[in-house]
């Protein structure tokens, strides 16, 4: 996917199931609309195999705060990436993940957004926080 498409995407459903697979670690996610069955409500989402094992993805990581900052910690946990954030206070974010020369930014409505966007575009070009320097 090319940096304009990944722009292009807006918060919700794609640009979080995107995140989960090539940042967070989720394998085989698929969307499952809300079911009953036998008594039992299976809520709707992503469904698949997470990285500690869970099998339902509960993160909207590209409109809940908490869940995009847990993006950012994944990036930069190693040490190796740095994170700058500009936020305007009204409706303009943008985030850059830096290390050494390379550089990946995003740019949103939201922080979660350009956090989502930059962290996709990092991990797409094989660069997860286990950047070799």
């Amino acid at each position: 996917m090319t940096p304009q498409a990944i722009d292009a995407m807006v918060a919700g459903r794609e640009l979080d199931r995107l995140v989960a697979e090539k940042v967070m670690g989720w394998k085989n996610l698929k969307w499952q609309d809300q079911r009953s069955e036998n008594g039992w409500i299976t809520p709707a989402g992503f469904y698949g195999n997470g990285p500690k094992g869970e099998c339902f993805l509960s993160r909207s990581f590209s409109t809940d705060s908490a869940a995009a900052w847990q993006v950012k910690r994944k990036i930069t946990e190693s040490g190796i990436w740095g994170f700058h954030l500009t936020n305007d206070g009204n409706a303009w974010s943008h985030v850059s993940f830096t290390s050494g020369t390379d550089e990946y930014e995003g740019e949103g409505d939201t922080d979660e957004e350009a956090i989502c966007r930059a962290a996709w575009k990092a991990a797409q070009h094989g660069q997860r926080g286990d950047h070799e320097a």
